[in-house]
């Protein structure tokens, strides 16, 4: 697969995407969770990967009922999450320091969409945050992903035409999310295989970052 044309900008997920942080988001939950006697299962954590708070934390209450001590669970994971990252930093994706390079070369515009909260990007990202010209995050939008309410605010943020732009994901809600913002989406799946079916799918960013560069050499540029 190739892209059809060089995008103009670059719009990435974050969790799961960028960097290998959905791993240790189930871990604090199942902690939590198991610590009061509730059962947070794959198959269950697998309908909340690229979701925002305000939606996960309704899907936990439909499904453990009106007892389930919500904002106590939430408080230890939030605990448990920040003593691993701070501990043990959060792990970047494969080929995410090379596809930034690229694009960065490219001069192209880069902005990050994700479902997490500001105060929890900031510390996932770290000095990464730097290197991007917006981030949007969960809590600043209106409606979640799949809504594409995240994604054009990215894209009217970095003051580039939603069309234009390359959005790169790793979950069902965010594809269609940006798919509906009318971007070009592309699927790296994690550890949710998606039930839709994307247009573009890519194995790793080090892929996208070939792609670019195979774009780039299409367009008559040099990479």
């Amino acid at each position: 697969m190739t892209l059809p044309s060089l995008p103009c900008a670059v719009v990435f997920d974050m969790d799961g995407l960028m960097l290998d942080s959905e791993r240790v988001e189930r871990w604090a939950w199942r902690s939590a969770c198991a610590a009061r006697g509730y059962d947070f299962d794959d198959p269950f954590h697998r309908t909340l990967v690229g979701r925002r708070d305000a939606d996960v934390r309704r899907d936990l209450s439909a499904r453990f009922g009106a007892s389930f001590p919500l904002d106590e669970v939430q408080a230890e994971a939030h605990v448990l999450w920040l003593g691993r990252v701070r501990e043990q930093g959060m792990p970047p994706k494969p080929g995410l320091a090379e596809l930034l390079q690229v694009i960065e070369e490219l001069g192209l515009p880069k902005a990050v969409a994700t479902s997490s909260i500001r105060s929890r990007v900031e510390l996932s990202l770290g000095a990464l945050a730097a290197r991007f010209d917006a981030i949007v995050t969960g809590d600043e939008v209106r409606a979640g992903k799949p809504d594409p309410e995240i994604y054009l605010t990215a894209a009217d943020r970095i003051g580039v035409p939603p069309g234009a732009c390359l959005a790169l994901e790793d979950s069902a809600a965010g594809l269609l999310a940006a798919e509906r913002a009318g971007m070009v989406a592309v699927l790296i799946p994690d550890l949710v295989e998606p039930t839709v079916a994307p247009r573009l799918r890519a194995s790793s960013l080090l892929e996208v970052r070939d792609w670019l560069l195979d774009a780039v050499r299409a367009a008559g540029r040099r990479p």
